[in-house]
């Protein structure tokens, strides 16, 4: 509330000249979800445009129209999706397809967030450039037509370009000693019998690096990026550490030591089936579907 001497004082043109730009702001611009609306985006593409200097915001978190008119006929293919609109939307093809385009190496995400599932557990959700997807209609020998329309449980004919590629198992410890490297830590890596997907996890110097930076180099990575969103990091010690023993493939920094020069933390240190001898249990999983439990 403001006082009637304040009021009295103010200005008359300064007030009508407020009014009016405002009023003009309104009748030019959208808020968040009409604007997304009109030109058939996601929000959060428009919050990255905005984010970027692409197009203006404004009082009210509105977005000018005009802008977002350009933007839509520009910066169409900008847009990012997810994997099952990729594939149902784009590609017409079942979303279970998509495994095979990934894994051929045709495709890589832009853009991953964490997507809370329950209480305690988050997934990596990948988001995909429309552009690079509608790039895929294009490459050569890819018989889109013949993989359209199957029906449910028919063999894929993308699977065989997906054999050439390196499998999940492959790319996930690739990257996990990338990871051992770049850092000089060591990681460990599980294939989870539960989730059906991978989870990484990696020793700590100095808190560093986060899971912020892990995540961003996961979806770099030329090969391991393509499976970000079956890739769990960090999963809470206290849910795990009855379970990884045995279980856990491991990558140690080419060196002998970590950076810190200290025996690395290893899952014996951590899991009570283990004994807790401070021996690193070497025990690499050939086959990511079959973990043998102590």
């Amino acid at each position: 509330m403001y006082s009637t001497a304040a009021a009295r004082v103010l200005d008359i043109e300064v007030v009508r000249s407020v009014v009016a730009e405002r009023v003009a702001w309104e009748a030019a611009s959208l808020p968040r979800d009409a604007a997304a609306a009109r030109i058939g985006w996601h929000w959060s593409d428009l919050a990255r445009m905005g984010e970027e200097g692409r197009i203006t915001t404004g009082r009210g978190g509105r977005y000018l129209i005009a802008d977002l008119d350009q933007l839509a006929e520009e910066a169409d293919d900008e847009q990012y999706i997810t994997a099952q609109a990729a594939a149902t939307d784009v590609l017409e093809i079942r979303a279970s397809d998509w495994k095979y385009v990934e894994a051929a190496g045709w495709i890589c995400p832009a853009h991953t967030y964490e997507q809370e599932v329950g209480r305690r557990r988050t997934v990596t959700v990948a988001l995909y450039r429309l552009g690079d997807v509608r790039a895929l209609r294009e490459i050569p020998g890819v018989d889109w037509e013949a993989v359209r329309g199957l029906p449910k449980g028919a063999v894929s004919p993308l699977r065989e370009y997906a054999k050439r590629a390196p499998t999940r198992a492959a790319a996930v410890r690739g990257f996990a000693q990338t990871l051992a490297d770049r850092h000089g830590v060591t990681v460990w890596a599980w294939a989870s019998p539960y989730s059906g997907g991978w989870e990484l996890d990696w020793e700590r110097i100095e808190d560093l690096p986060t899971k912020e930076t892990v995540r961003q180099e996961l979806a770099d990575d030329a090969v391991a990026g393509s499976y970000a969103a079956e890739i769990t990091l960090c999963p809470a010690w206290g849910e795990v550490a009855a379970r990884r023993g045995r279980c856990w493939s491991r990558a140690r920094p080419s060196s002998s030591t970590s950076l810190s020069g200290q025996i690395p933390v290893s899952p014996a240190n951590l899991s009570p089936r283990t004994g807790g001898d401070n021996h690193p249990i070497e025990d690499i999983v050939s086959d990511e579907n079959h973990c043998l439990m102590p």
